[in-house]
């Protein structure tokens, strides 16, 4: 009986060096500047979803683009700013987004302005009677 003999590919695979497989963590919390960026970044996504909205003549969807990025804003000065970006455009916004810039100023220690917005957007047009005898 003949005995085969093994080929140059089996003495190949039986002898090469394997190499070790390492692996290095990632940290858990990604630092702080790189998360306020990713923020400021879907911040202003969003805002350019909402202007592509209004320029279709989208307004509806727009006003609830704005009014979500307004909910969930993170300083006083971020919901201020969505405002003005609001109302530049020519968007209503409504009870609820008033609501929720009022409550971040308060939050942060801004009472009278949260007052000045509150009898200028909601008393002024008309969301509540006789809101003014409340104060």
């Amino acid at each position: 009986m003949i005995k085969r003999r093994p080929s140059a590919y089996y003495y190949y695979c039986s002898f090469r060096n394997r190499r070790a497989i390492t692996t290095c963590s990632l940290p858990l919390d990604p630092p702080n500047a790189s998360v306020s960026s990713l923020t400021n970044d879907h911040k202003s996504l969003c805002l350019s979803l909402a202007e592509q909205l209004i320029q279709r003549g989208l307004f509806s969807s727009a006003q609830r683009v704005v009014q979500r990025i307004i909910s969930h804003s993170s300083s006083a000065s971020d919901a201020i700013s969505i405002v003005h970006f609001a109302e530049v455009r020519g968007l209503d916004l409504d009870l609820g987004s008033y609501g929720a810039v009022i409550r971040n100023l308060m939050s942060s220690g801004q009472p009278q302005l949260a007052e000045v917005l509150f009898r200028d957007r909601i008393v002024g047009r008309g969301f509540v009677e006789n809101a003014e005898d409340r104060l």
